[in-house]
């Protein structure tokens, strides 16, 4: 099944999903809110992008279609990012990504990074959902994130309102869920 970049210098190319993979890309319609709400709090134009369960990569190619300096995309699955760096090959924008192969709950994989990013994206799979509020807290902790930067966490549950100083705000998309966790005081 194919993705559909959906806004953008990419808008309307097609992604494909690699063969075999147990992933699940987000949809058009929450990757357009996604971003609709990232504008709507601060201009990430010319930033850098941090895609981390990356998958189909779909989330972290539209974040440089729609201006993003660069997209970081961090996946375990090596096969997944091998397949991802082709499809970044034939769109063009190479020298706008970076892959880590790296299992993102593990503790040094941000040690490969310049640091820190302004948005981080998070998807890791439903099953996981009780590990992404301790990952956000590690990537505030680590300064993986900028301090004026945002949090994204797309999972099946809400998450905690307040995280280490960071507020939460929500939406919610039948069984999905998008949080943006925000600094609450201007650095």
């Amino acid at each position: 099944m194919p993705i559909r970049i959906t806004s953008g210098s990419l808008k309307g190319r097609l992604l494909a999903v690699p063969r075999g993979a147990v992933i699940r890309p987000t949809g058009e319609k929450i990757r357009a809110a996604l971003f609709n709400t990232l504008y709507a709090l601060a201009d990430f134009g010319n930033r850098c992008f941090l895609d981390l369960c990356s998958g189909s990569g779909a989330v972290g190619i539209e974040a440089v279609s729609r201006g993003f300096r660069q997209a970081i995309f961090v996946d375990k699955d090596v096969k997944t990012l091998t397949h991802l760096r082709r499809q970044v090959e034939f769109l063009g924008i190479t020298s706008q990504t970076l892959f880590l192969p790296a299992d993102i709950f593990s503790i040094s994989w941000a040690d490969r990074l310049s640091l820190p990013v302004d948005v981080i994206f998070m998807d890791p799979p439903y099953a996981m959902g009780d590990s992404v509020a301790p990952l956000i807290r590690r990537c505030i902790e680590r300064s993986i994130i900028a301090p004026d930067g945002i949090i994204v966490a797309e999972t099946d549950r809400e998450l905690p309102e307040q995280l280490m100083g960071w507020s939460r705000r929500g939406k919610r998309y039948g069984e999905t869920f998008l949080s943006f966790y925000r600094h609450h005081e201007k650095p």
